[in-house]
């Protein structure tokens, strides 16, 4: 699911968003605005999303991270995990992965 698509979807369910393709760009976009969940997408590698999370954590360790592992994602799936990840209880993990099925 392309980057634009997911942002609709999201927006459509009601969540607020602020999209990029640049993860140098993420982070200062996280400075700015101190989203309450972040979603990596699977063009970045598992690399890559690690080493984003790490620098992402120093500076807002509360911020949660969602990491999505594969291509396609099922829309509902997507705002499943999202509604689940920004409900979570106290002590949840702050950074979950995706795969599609």
């Amino acid at each position: 699911m392309p980057l634009l698509t997911r942002c609709t979807i999201l927006k459509c369910a009601g969540y607020r968003t602020a999209c990029t393709n640049n993860l140098p760009q993420a982070i200062s976009l996280s400075l700015d605005i101190s989203p309450n969940l972040i979603i990596l997408g699977h063009s970045f590698s598992d690399g890559e999303q690690a080493s984003f999370i790490e620098e992402l954590h120093e500076s807002q360790p509360g911020i949660r991270v969602l990491c999505l592992k594969f291509g396609l994602v099922d829309p509902m799936m997507l705002l499943s995990e999202c509604k689940t990840i920004l409900l979570g209880q106290p002590g949840c993990p702050r950074v979950r992965s995706l795969r599609s099925n």
